[in-house]
């Protein structure tokens, strides 16, 4: 019996571990090249799903290059928290944009989403403005399900 159980926690445990595919929620700081970002990364230990948060803030000029992706220059994320359902993420980075929001500039809050692997193109493409928490919790419940594309 001792061995089944061994056998299926080591079966679970073979997919565990930070999932490829990341979000990245966006701010950037009024009159400054200060960018504020809180990542989001899909876990899965002993075979369960949880979110990751963590929180970054850098200075770039430009577009983002391996420079400040590398962990001994630039790329120094805060751990924040771990959610154990997308439902609780979603709500996190809501609220999030609801703190950084001025109605004077527009009429709701909103997240500008970027998802992808870690790398360059995650900082650089044209994020995703995104207004509700169900959007925003769409994206998140696929961030699991995404892998990396087919090469022929």
């Amino acid at each position: 019996m001792e061995d089944i159980a061994q056998s299926i926690m080591e079966q679970i445990r073979m997919d565990d571990g930070v999932g490829p595919h990341l979000l990245v929620a966006t701010w950037k700081e009024h009159r400054s090249n200060t960018w504020s970002h809180i990542i989001v990364l899909p876990i899965t230990k002993d075979g369960t799903l949880s979110y990751n948060v963590q929180t970054m803030r850098w200075t770039v000029y430009g577009e983002v290059d391996e420079y400040h992706l590398n962990p001994d220059h630039k790329w120094r994320p805060s751990e924040v928290c771990n959610f154990a359902d997308s439902e609780d993420v979603a709500q996190f980075l809501m609220y999030s944009a609801k703190a950084r929001h001025n109605p004077q500039v527009d009429d709701r809050p909103t997240l500008a989403l970027t998802v992808g692997p870690l790398g360059t193109n995650l900082f650089n493409q044209q994020p995703m403005l995104c207004s509700s928490q169900a959007g925003v919790k769409g994206i998140i419940d696929l961030l699991p399900k995404m892998r990396a594309t087919v090469t022929m």
